[in-house]
């Protein structure tokens, strides 16, 4: 017989406990267990549920092809006069847009919230056809950059940039997204359309309600789409 070897005869209990194996006796009708080392059995059971995650995370990105575009458009971090921010280090800092449109969405998407290390929200134009995005506008800490670094001021300020990138039918690894944040922006809700107002209806007299009756329509022209040529 060979070292260590317990036949199921004996009904031996074996359990590990670090690299020593240690063997006792037990009731013939008990069947042979094996107990793993402290904690082992907890870590396999975290690993386990993490790959069953990533794995239902990945199918679900999949299952958007064809109702869903994906975009990752670059953001330096500016100051209010477009001076390069930079960090202690000396590099500059980067912000970047994991930016997703469906296919219902309206294609001028405006102030837009994003959780960057930099700007708290961004403006996009979408053109479909061409699979492009364009990031017009961007929300960024007010502030200018002097010798000592960046000096913030109060409030916040709204940056106009030009910032193309083209958009694809599922994301790229390099663009360093990740899929947490691919589940996070698919499954937010879903962005307010307003209602388009009759154009032949009796003109205000309210500024207010002048201006307001200009920006939905050029919201319904931007988006026909939506409004199926109701302008």
């Amino acid at each position: 017989m060979n070292k260590g070897y317990v036949p199921l005869a004996a009904a031996a209990v074996c359990i590990v406990i670090g690299a020593r194996l240690l063997v006792s006796r037990s009731p013939a009708d008990n069947v042979p267990t094996e107990t793993l080392p402290p904690n082992y059995a907890a870590r396999e059971l975290d690993r386990q549920a993490a790959e069953e995650r990533r794995d239902a995370e990945a199918n679900y990105i999949k299952q958007q092809r064809g109702h869903v575009l994906f975009g990752f458009v670059p953001l330096p971090a500016v100051d209010k006069y477009g001076n390069a921010v930079h960090d202690k280090s000396g590099k500059q800092i980067m912000d970047g847009s994991c930016l997703i449109w469906k296919s219902h969405w309206v294609t001028n998407n405006t102030d837009v919230p994003m959780d960057g290390n930099w700007y708290a929200a961004t403006s996009f134009r979408v053109n479909p056809q061409r699979g492009l995005v364009q990031v017009y506008e961007l929300k960024a800490p007010n502030g200018v950059v002097t010798e000592d670094g960046f000096q913030r001021e109060p409030g916040s300020v709204i940056l106009r940039v030009n910032l193309v990138a083209q958009l694809e039918d599922q994301p790229k690894p390099e663009w360093g997204c990740s899929n947490e944040t691919w589940i996070s922006v698919l499954t937010a809700e879903d962005r307010y359309i307003p209602p388009v107002m009759p154009w032949g209806m009796p003109n205000s007299n309210d500024p207010y309600m002048q201006k307001y009756h200009e920006r939905q329509k050029q919201n319904c022209q931007a988006n026909p789409q939506i409004y199926h040529g109701r302008c």
